[in-house]
């Protein structure tokens, strides 16, 4: 699946209301949404079940919501997995 169908996979209309397209989404993906000044990651496990994680960490929140691309939150969640396994 390429960036351009990965980004309507959750989307937020104009009435604030979120839509998840899980059936096209790929397992053990990271679908950010930025709500109401809130970071929300979904992501789809092996079993099919969809899972959701609300950033709370206010660093993590302002660099996530600097560049929400898709690459960037993985690094950004790559790099805290690395530092506390020191």
């Amino acid at each position: 699946m390429d960036d351009s169908s990965r980004d309507d996979v959750v989307t937020v209309d104009s009435d604030g209301k979120i839509t998840i397209r899980v059936e096209r989404m790929e397992v053990e993906h990271i679908y950010p949404c930025i709500f109401n000044g809130r970071v929300l990651l979904f992501i789809k496990d092996e079993d099919g079940m969809l899972n959701c994680y609300e950033v709370e960490d206010d660093d993590l929140k302002g660099k996530i919501m600097d560049n929400p691309s898709h690459d960037s939150i993985v690094r950004i969640l790559q790099q805290i997995i690395s530092n506390e396994k020191v």
